[in-house]
């Protein structure tokens, strides 16, 4: 039993690593075909645990990061910066076990918007994983954007 959960443990970590730094060649056919292949090994090592009676319960989260430092001295610019780490949280039960509740701290969440700093002399930038988020619009910023 402990061979086949260290084999299960190697293949869960293949097919994470495999979708943890992808970019463009996600697209790709032998991309995707990997991710299957991947896929299959971990549903059939699931399926012959599922014969000694254990199940593998599990989920995965976002865990945010963030530093907000003055990054300009001189304009007053300050940064939030966000980074996310994906995390797999997996548990080996008996069969028959519907859940298990696992406490996890998942950080502070980025916001969608770039706060409205008021006044503008002293503005929050916001990076979320280096994409630079735009400052929501106020509503009276946007009525020239109305088309009625």
């Amino acid at each position: 039993m402990f061979g086949l959960l260290e084999e299960f443990g190697q293949a869960v970590h293949q097919f994470h690593e495999h979708y943890r730094d992808f970019g463009a060649e996600v697209r790709s056919l032998d991309f995707q075909l990997s991710g299957l292949k991947r896929g299959h090994v971990v549903a059939a090592l699931m399926e012959r645990l599922a014969e000694h009676c254990s199940v593998i319960l599990g989920a995965d989260y976002l865990q945010w990061h963030v530093s907000k430092e003055l990054e300009d001295y001189e304009s007053f610019r300050f940064v939030h910066d966000y980074t996310s780490t994906r995390i797999l949280e997996l548990s080996i039960e008996r069969a028959g076990v519907q859940s298990r509740r696992v406490r996890i701290f998942s950080g502070e969440a980025p916001p969608k918007f770039a706060p409205h700093t008021d006044p503008p002399e002293t503005p929050i930038f916001v990076r979320v994983n280096g994409v630079w988020l735009d400052e929501e619009k106020k509503r009276g910023d946007m009525d020239d954007e109305i088309p009625f």
